[in-house]
């Protein structure tokens, strides 16, 4: 494996101020990016979507994650020693979807609410496809990662937090970015997938979650 390509200074505070981070693999090119959309898709429309299995069902995948600019980014915010959590999803926008509402992710598996102030959690978001305004971007609002909210836990571990929010079109962040972004997210920001208003284009957005394993020193 090459060696990682740490983030500046620069970086790691504009991640931990406005909660995100633009990343471009270096090691793979446009081929690559377009085989697992092709792969990905043929599974989820033979199979449904695999969920918390995409990664043996597709593991082409972890490539991404071997890449330099990827592991040094990682290991920036959260350490040598991080990990991969078991929970990821490859969410699928289809033609004529209607916009989600604004959320935080919960924690899959866990009924407690785990939100920290000290940066413990991160997420990264992966597309495959250049991700145009009509075939509905990931929409986040910056440095809301600190916002303290009231949540209320429902049954089925749902929590819903900040219910609330409005469309900021001044500030909010339009992920829309060229075949093979990633995008390196803060776990509580808020965030949504808006409308797919193509008529026939898919747009796949690949959630992979990450932890801290050892405290700094």
């Amino acid at each position: 494996m090459d060696t990682p390509v740490l983030l500046t200074d620069r970086q790691v505070q504009e991640f931990l101020i406005n909660g995100y981070l633009f990343l471009q693999p270096k090691s793979l090119d446009e081929n690559f990016h377009s085989t697992i959309f092709t792969q990905t898709l043929s599974v989820v429309q033979q199979e449904g979507n695999p969920g918390n299995n995409i990664l043996p069902r597709v593991p082409l995948l972890q490539r991404l994650f071997d890449d330099p600019v990827i592991t040094g980014a990682l290991e920036s915010l959260l350490g040598s020693n991080y990990a991969m959590q078991p929970h990821r999803h490859p969410h699928l926008t289809s033609p004529e979807s209607d916009d989600q509402s604004w959320h935080k992710d919960s924690f899959f598996g866990y009924r407690k609410l785990l939100r920290h102030h000290q940066l413990r959690y991160v997420m990264i978001m992966y597309y495959p496809q250049d991700t145009t305004i009509e075939i509905g971007p990931t929409s986040i609002k910056p440095r809301t990662q600190y916002d303290v909210m009231d949540p209320q836990i429902y049954q089925h571990n749902k929590t819903l937090e900040n219910s609330d929010a409005k469309n900021d079109d001044k500030n909010d962040i339009y992920i829309v970015c060229r075949v093979g972004t990633m995008v390196l997210i803060h776990y509580d920001i808020v965030h949504r997938g808006t409308a797919n208003t193509s008529s026939s284009s898919y747009r796949f957005m690949f959630k992979f979650q990450f932890n801290r394993m050892k405290e700094p020193t």
